[in-house]
């Protein structure tokens, strides 16, 4: 697990933070949930509520879609500082893909 001003240094790098002063920042870290993943394990999945901003501060994550058939269709990699579906929290819709 990272050092929570390394965590800050980085959360300032997100375009959702960038405008933020750093005490919001801050605050905005401390009231986070730091989780780590191994591999085959899903932050989210498809067509869960997008009510949860996750930001990714190592690593990679590997984002998929399933067509109606079943199959698994990799739509890309995502690596740091990406925060996943940030415009989708404000209307309270559903995951499109799994991560």
């Amino acid at each position: 697990m990272q050092p929570a001003q390394e965590v800050i240094g980085i959360a300032q790098k997100a375009s959702l933070f960038r405008e933020m002063d750093l005490v919001g920042v801050e605050e905005a870290v401390k009231m986070s949930q730091m989780r780590n993943r191994s591999g085959g394990e899903f932050f989210f999945l498809e067509d869960d509520p997008a009510d949860t901003a996750y930001m990714l501060i190592e690593g990679k994550v590997k984002l998929t879609q399933s067509t109606l058939d079943g199959q698994q269709i990799i739509l890309g990699y995502l690596s740091l500082i990406h925060i996943s579906e940030p415009t989708r929290l404000k209307t309270r819709s559903r995951m499109p893909s799994s991560a």
